[in-house]
């Protein structure tokens, strides 16, 4: 049980910080945790749009239906207001990473970009 909530809050911890730059759909958010990942192994696209419903329930993310660039609908995420203070995401960014066992050396690297209180 402990593996899986670590594993959960590196998904949610890369989630958002894919979604500070702002808003995407839920397959540029697997794409942009891809790029971020720096050859560590990929991630499921189901650990990823499991995590994105997840996090929207409670409350972390908003969701609208939109276009993308290919013209299909597309559910694009975005960080709820009170995640999108840099300090405010920084911490649950921290809160996340901490809980996780194996570092995630893009969300680490961050750190000063995000200003840490």
């Amino acid at each position: 049980m402990e593996r899986r909530a670590a594993t959960d809050a590196l998904i949610d911890a890369s989630i958002l910080d894919a979604l500070s730059g702002g808003p995407l759909h839920g397959y540029a958010v697997s794409e942009a945790i891809g790029r971020a990942s720096d050859g560590l192994p990929a991630l499921e696209e189901r650990e990823i749009y499991a995590a994105l419903h997840r996090l929207e329930f409670q409350g972390a993310l908003a969701s609208a239906w939109g276009v993308g660039d290919d013209h299909r609908r597309a559910k694009y995420y975005r960080l709820r207001e009170a995640c999108t203070s840099k300090p405010a995401l920084a911490l649950e960014v921290l809160a996340l990473f901490s809980m996780a066992s194996v570092p995630l050396p893009h969300v680490a690297a961050r750190a000063p970009e995000l200003q840490l209180p």
